[in-house]
């Protein structure tokens, strides 16, 4: 004999899965340094077959 059914299972699983795994997004809009890019370009020209 079960004390809770099947559909109430799936639903605690769902909600778990979502608290667990949802992130709230943070520090959305921020732009990489203009360095950080020019040399990651940089290393990504001189390494070509590196990634």
């Amino acid at each position: 004999m079960f004390l809770v059914t099947p559909s109430t299972l799936l639903r605690w699983h769902r909600e778990l899965v979502v608290r667990r795994w949802i992130y709230p997004r943070t520090g959305r809009g921020r732009r990489l340094d203009g360095h950080v890019v020019e040399l990651v370009v940089r290393l990504a020209r001189e390494n070509p077959r590196c990634g």
